[in-house]
């Protein structure tokens, strides 16, 4: 992370940190305070009621005929429900005989919380509402029972958040604008350090002309003198040493992308043979299709070296031979499907005519195709479609993936260049497929055209270009 930036966001954090801890503290206290005000406010209203409660229970009692249990009983309730209405509750001998609050309570609950806590009960959740309690029990001569009534103190912890998010939106705002303020201070502050770290990088990819300005007389203007003797001396470095390097980089990275897909499809023929228990005739074609494999990466090999051109040895040119082309498309699905089944990627393959015979390298070709197959699984979704179509005329590999831009189409069968870099290095991709798909095709004197719609997908197609035919034959 740049410097400035770091020292910016430390300066924002700071900010915000300080600022939202004291908003909450202020807010805390404040409703901690509007508590303890609506406490004393309750305790003094339910002590008025209580005693309007125990006049109005008293005449009641004297106006009894039958001074009963039971007549007691029903004096109090009524006494209760003209003093308490729908805010109190009222228990005697295990149950709530009068509960007129749309809440239920639990009294034990209630009575040991107010044993534990000097006659006060903490603030209770019920049904979604904050509720202020006050609590107390009756024992004289002429009624035994517990009484509470409550205050719904909901609104207090709303206006609490409301005010907290005003004060968040508040801090927001100053932040965006001081935020600028800072941003544009530190920038200026530092922004020889970040020519400096721009060139470093340019140089890092490959842009040894760049040059910083060497105007500054501090420290900073030696360190961009230093700077520059050493990117002048890096680039007469690199322009010796840029031929050698390359053919190695491109012999090592084409065997290391020809070697991927067989690999894969050996991998998975031998975990097949390991792990699931097959019949004899099904092992062996599963251990022919390893040798296969092994021999045509035998091969496939000084392939790679006569095409990047750093084979010794003489070339021995291609092996041509005439081939089905319907079994080769059912050989490329079969390499094809450990690798496709990951992704649920569905494979078609077609041939028109069916017996459809053609002369090519078949290793060449085969890697040509698979080439052109593990790019369309890669430029696909789970669950998408490739499609192999082979007619007399052309070879069509295509798919309904992300697909190619305009731009990058006039450059994708360049060595090592990448659409999406970050992407196409995940995915172990190294810019070399479609380049030794060109190679491959120019070999064997066939035109590989591209056609894509970025969102839409791609179509490679190989024509097979032969004495009478031209472009615009192959659709």
């Amino acid at each position: 992370m740049k410097l400035f930036r770091k020292i910016f966001l430390q300066t924002i954090l700071g900010f915000l940190l300080i600022s939202q801890l004291t908003m909450v503290y202020f807010l805390y206290e404040s409703q901690k305070q509007t508590l303890m005000d609506q406490r004393k406010s309750q305790e003094i209203i339910f002590t008025d009621k209580f005693h309007e409660f125990s006049r109005k229970l008293e005449e009641s009692l004297k106006l009894l005929k039958n001074n009963d249990a039971e007549g007691r009983k029903l004096a109090a309730v009524q006494s209760f429900r003209d003093v308490f209405g729908n805010y109190g509750a009222f228990y005697q001998h295990g149950e709530w005989i009068c509960n007129a609050t749309p809440y239920e309570f639990d009294y034990m609950g209630i009575s040991e919380v107010n044993g534990e806590n000097n006659g006060e009960v903490p603030i209770q959740t019920i049904d979604g509402r904050k509720l202020m309690l006050t609590f107390t029990q009756i024992s004289d001569s002429n009624i035994q029972a517990g009484i509470l009534y409550y205050q719904d103190v909901t609104e207090i912890y709303q206006r609490t958040e409301r005010l907290f998010l005003k004060g968040f939106l508040i801090t927001v705002f100053l932040l965006v604008v001081g935020g600028f303020i800072i941003w544009k201070s530190l920038f200026a502050t530092m922004r020889p350090l970040m020519e400096l770290k721009k060139a470093a990088a340019a140089i890092s990819e490959g842009n040894y002309q760049i040059r910083v300005s060497e105007g500054r007389k501090d420290e900073l203007g030696e360190l961009a003198c230093s700077f520059n003797h050493m990117a002048a001396t890096i680039e007469e470095s690199i322009q010796k040493l840029t031929e050698t390097n390359r053919r190695q980089q491109q012999m090592l990275g084409s065997l290391a992308h020809e070697l991927k897909t067989p690999m894969t499809a050996i991998m998975g023929y031998a975990d097949t043979l390991l792990t699931v228990r097959l019949s004899d005739k099904r092992r062996e074609q599963a251990l022919r299709y390893i040798q296969k494999e092994c021999s045509r990466l035998s091969r496939l090999s000084v392939k790679i070296l006569e095409l990047t051109g750093l084979y010794e040895e003489e070339k021995s040119g291609l092996n041509l031979q005439s081939f089905q082309v319907g079994k080769f498309l059912n050989h490329i699905k079969a390499l094809t499907g450990f690798t496709l089944k990951e992704k649920e990627i569905q494979l078609e393959v077609q041939c028109s005519p069916s017996d459809l015979q053609k002369t090519a390298d078949v290793d060449l070709l085969t890697s040509f195709v698979l080439n052109l197959v593990d790019n369309a699984g890669k430029a696909s979704e789970e669950g998408g479609k490739i499609r192999i179509i082979a007619e007399d005329k052309a070879l069509i590999v295509e798919d309904y993936g992300r697909g190619i831009t305009s731009e990058d189409l006039e450059r994708v069968t360049e060595a090592f260049y990448m659409v999406d870099k970050s992407r196409s290095r995940k995915e172990g991709g190294a810019g070399l497929g479609l380049a030794l798909c060109k190679e491959i095709a120019d070999l064997h004197h066939w035109k590989m055209s591209i056609e894509s719609e970025p969102e839409k997908g791609t179509r490679v197609i190989l024509s097979w270009l032969q004495s009478g035919y031209k472009m615009e034959d192959i659709r």
